[in-house]
């Protein structure tokens, strides 16, 4: 999902702006992670909960029966994993479906706006480490003395919770249910309509002070985007932290499903 229309500003933005994916985990961090776990200590990010299902807009897939088979069987799965949080945990979370759809779109925007600017440290504890290491890597690529103004211009249709799962993580032998881990993560729709500016501050001599201006570099481009924002929540010894951005996914397409099904 390119943001703008031109080839280089394309180009520009797949390195700046779109995140990827699903991030795979190597092998050796998946064993670094499991033996973290095992000793009690909980990364901030594990990878996309199995069975993450994100149902297509398209009427053409939206409809296919082995879609909504596989929608209807991960549904139940979701609803399964809750209950099973619900009474393997103490104290008993609150899950506030309703406000999880809303808080991704302040978060999406808090995060954005803060890249744009060039200053993530604003929302360092907002974001989930391996996607706040993605973005600050992309910033320290933009040429000197550039930096972009992002907004979303107008929601083009309400947040839309697409997925909510919850999993208890492997721990030390004997742990009480007040000190177990384990994390939620939500998948959120976001349709939106976004504009990017990209600025340049420039230096220069007025009346023999050194003055610094900001130039606007090119039109301001506007782009209607649709993204699946991955929000995560994760519980340390009992304690639960605040929603984080975790990163983006993908509809799932029969293709895929497909794929998968092969794999088995």
């Amino acid at each position: 999902r390119s943001f703008t229309s031109s080839a280089s500003t394309r180009s520009m933005m797949r390195g700046q702006m779109k995140q990827p994916a699903q991030p795979s985990i190597n092998r050796a961090q998946k064993e670094q992670q499991e033996a973290m776990l095992r000793s009690g200590q909980v990364p901030d990010d594990v990878g996309l909960l199995q069975d993450t299902f994100v149902l297509p807009r398209a009427s053409g897939d939206r409809w296919s029966w082995r879609l909504r088979k596989r929608w209807a069987y991960t549904r139940l799965l979701e609803a399964y994993s809750m209950f099973a949080f619900k009474w393997l945990v103490k104290p008993r979370p609150k899950f506030e479906l309703s406000k999880i759809a809303p808080r991704a779109a302040e978060l999406h925007k808090e995060m954005y706006s803060a890249f744009a600017a060039g200053n993530l440290e604003i929302v360092q504890s907002k974001v989930c480490s391996g996607l706040f290491g993605s973005l600050r890597a992309r910033v320290a690529q933009r040429a000197p003395n550039t930096y972009l103004r992002w907004s979303v211009k107008r929601q083009l249709s309400s947040p839309k919770l697409c997925s909510y799962k919850a999993a208890v993580l492997p721990g030390p032998k004997g742990e009480s249910s007040e000190e177990r881990n384990a994390q939620i993560q939500a998948v959120v729709r976001l349709h939106t309509l976004q504009s990017l500016q990209h600025v340049k501050k420039v230096s220069q001599r007025v009346k023999n002070k050194l003055v610094t201006k900001e130039e606007l570099v090119g039109a301001e481009e506007e782009k209607e985007s649709v993204e699946y924002v991955v929000m995560q929540k994760t519980l340390r010894r009992g304690k639960m932290n605040n929603w984080q951005v975790w990163g983006f996914t993908n509809e799932t397409s029969l293709q895929q499903l497909l794929k998968e099904d092969a794999k088995k």
